[in-house]
């Protein structure tokens, strides 16, 4: 999706107004993250990662890719120069009223989680606008290190323990941050749950051409939703893989032997598109999920990112998964960038982008954990 800037709702100078303003006027800067710069979805997941069903099948085939290397074919290095361009429009639009985006995430670290949850001990040091963008791309990497180990400290002790935060030298992973939201991710677990995602969705499935109604839909999935097909429709060879979705109660056939999707299909969905559920805001398909898990077809975990998450972030900042890493991180603590002005704007956005995301999955941690317990509190982060 492509931003009209002019479109967004900028505020005006922050500094001409009192405190209660000044909140409401940062609430919607990092609002405007979600809906307007799409860094995740509805359901906080991050949009700008590599997924298996983007691929296309030029992408498969064309190029030399090595066994340990992130995906990144057309699709994604799309995704990527418009996050960027994007990013870069949206800070500099806010720069024209003297707002700074590293401010407005300090903010929410040194003052919003105290406010509304009554948690401290967080802090976020945002660079001057005179430091080089090489300097902040270095400066910003530490910072990224520093609030994650401060929200594992939360996690795992209940309060930021200072003591034990100056003890932490280790190297944050990410896939190690743990999360405080139970059975957080929902994610393929059995070679059942896959075959039975690419009978459904994918145009390279055996049901997903018949005679009657060919040309008319992309996968079996769309098929059945909007035609109830009958089994009759099919070829005898194809017959044999509807009878492994009904047996698997993923398909039903009436009597009269028109097919029918069972609900648990909008979860098998979600999972091939999004390679991950988010069973917070799934609570209607409850009895479906329970159901999935057991018979093996899902699994759960518990992390602050998601695995497709912790991939891109590894991606990004290092090359402990993989070989085509950035390395970004690094390469600036270790002072080995390239001191080189285009380049390092580029860089420097990516770290905002990404310290932004951080933002919005610890947001919504501290919101989920406060309703779970209270029932009350809403977030500046909010699904429509």
């Amino acid at each position: 999706m492509v931003i009209d800037i002019h479109a967004l709702i900028l505020p005006q100078s922050v500094r001409r107004f009192s405190n209660s303003a000044k909140k409401r006027i940062i609430q919607q800067t990092l609002n405007n993250c979600i809906y307007m710069l799409q860094i995740t979805d509805v359901f906080f997941r991050l949009q700008d990662v590599h997924k298996r069903s983007q691929l296309s099948i030029f992408d498969g085939i064309l190029g030399i890719k090595g066994i340990n290397e992130y995906y990144t074919g057309t699709a994604f290095q799309q995704i990527q120069m418009m996050a960027s361009l994007q990013t870069k429009a949206y800070d500099l639009e806010l720069r024209k009223n003297k707002v700074f985006l590293e401010e407005v995430i300090a903010w929410f670290f040194k003052q919003y989680l105290k406010e509304e949850f009554n948690v401290i001990g967080f802090h976020f040091h945002p660079t001057t606008p005179t430091t080089t963008y090489f300097e902040k791309c270095k400066l910003l990497a530490t910072e990224i290190d520093g609030i994650l180990k401060q929200f594992k400290i939360w996690v795992e002790e209940g309060e930021i323990d200072s003591e034990l935060l100056q003890l932490s030298t280790e190297h944050m992973f990410f896939e190690n941050i743990p999360s405080k939201i139970e059975k957080k991710y929902i994610y393929c677990n059995s070679d059942e749950c896959q075959t039975a995602m690419n009978i459904l969705f994918s145009n390279q499935s055996p049901v997903y051409y018949t005679e009657k109604y060919k040309d008319e839909k992309d996968c079996f999935y769309e098929l059945v939703k909007t035609h109830h097909p009958k089994i009759d429709d099919f070829m005898r060879f194809q017959t044999d893989t509807i009878n492994w979705l009904v047996k698997h109660r993923i398909l039903q056939i009436d009597e009269q032997g028109f097919l029918y999707l069972e609900r648990k299909t909008i979860l098998l969905k979600e999972l091939y598109y999004n390679e991950v559920i988010c069973k917070t805001y799934m609570g209607e398909y409850n009895d479906e999920i329970e159901e999935l898990e057991k018979t093996g077809m899902i699994g759960y975990e518990s992390t602050l990112f998601s695995k497709p998450e912790q991939e891109y972030l590894n991606y990004l900042f290092n090359k402990s998964e993989f070989s085509n890493g950035l390395d970004l991180r690094n390469s600036y603590l270790h002072n080995t960038a390239v001191d080189n002005e285009k380049q390092n704007i580029d860089d420097y956005y990516i770290f905002i982008r990404m310290l932004l995301f951080i933002v919005i999955k610890m947001n919504e941690e501290f919101c989920v954990c406060k309703k779970e317990e209270k029932n009350k509190g809403e977030s500046f982060l909010t699904k429509d």
